[in-house]
């Protein structure tokens, strides 16, 4: 499906009938990185997911592609389907998006659930790091995977 967020024509899918979770890609990635997981979540949730500006089947946006500007269109995508709030999941670049989303519209998050791309990034995003485990309720990176189906089973 495509819709049109502030001028630009972005490729969507939604599946199932439930909470509202929006999934967010990595680079150089799309929509479809989150198949398996739609398909496993459409049971019980509304799974909703799109290609950012300049991936898959989104037209580019002007100028370059920043975190703030994939939140702003999630928001976007959730108003044009009449979603209030949802869990926000990201992995990788989608995941510094969630990030984003959770400062820009923190009334229209029901949680978060972050995926891979933040333990192996190095000092310089330590930050991201201890906050992915301060989300998962972990102290130790090795402790983030173990806990992520706690995590996720306890948002959606």
């Amino acid at each position: 499906m495509k819709t049109t967020i502030d001028g630009i024509e972005i490729e969507y899918d939604v599946r199932g009938e439930g909470p509202a979770v929006l999934l967010l890609h990595a680079f150089p990635l799309g929509l479809f990185t989150w198949d398996a997981q739609a398909e496993a979540l459409s049971s019980t949730h509304r799974v909703v997911r799109f290609d950012a500006r300049g991936f898959g089947g989104s037209a580019p946006g002007k100028g370059p592609l920043a975190m703030e500007r994939i939140a702003d269109d999630g928001a976007s995508l959730l108003d044009h389907l009449g979603i209030g709030t949802a869990v926000v999941g990201g992995c990788s670049m989608g995941g510094y998006a969630a990030f984003a989303f959770v400062r820009r519209h923190p009334q229209r998050l029901a949680g978060l659930v972050l995926d891979e791309g933040f333990e192996y990034l190095g000092e310089r995003y330590a930050t991201g790091s201890r906050g992915a485990r301060a989300i998962a309720g972990t102290t130790s990176p090795s402790s983030t995977a173990t806990a992520s189906p706690t995590l996720i089973s306890g948002m959606i």
